[in-house]
């Protein structure tokens, strides 16, 4: 027997939002065609199982838009779209070490940093 669950069950169950889950609506990731004898829309068992892999990618950093490719695509297309990932991560896990460098650098100093130091660190790409 299927079971279905409403949306309070499913945001108890997962820790996601209200806000979330009407998000993945608007966006037609998801979709509720049934409601309860009180009127609450229902979401059946392969809702719930789209609703995790959605908040997996989210949290991977996946944006929706990009999610609502992911679910689609095949195997290489995945592999590829993690790769890509892979390297947005890889840079930002640079420039927070780099900004934890000059931070570190600069309670070191126990003084402000100059004019030239600051202009250096604007100029420097990212």
């Amino acid at each position: 027997m299927k079971t279905n669950k409403t949306l309070s069950e499913i945001r108890k169950e997962l820790g996601i939002t209200r806000k979330a889950i009407q998000g993945y609506e608007n966006n037609g990731l998801i979709k509720s065609d049934e409601k309860d004898r009180y009127g609450r829309h229902v979401y059946d068992e392969e809702t719930l199982k789209k609703i995790i892999e959605i908040r997996f990618y989210q949290k991977l950093g996946f944006s929706v838009k990009e999610i609502k490719k992911l679910i689609d695509c095949d195997d290489s297309q995945l592999r590829e779209a993690l790769i890509e990932k892979r390297t947005e991560a890889a840079d930002k896990i640079a420039s927070l070490q780099r900004k934890q460098m000059i931070i570190g650098y600069l309670i070191s100093s126990k003084t402000k940093p100059d004019m030239k130091f600051m202009l250096k660190v604007v100029k420097e790409e990212e």
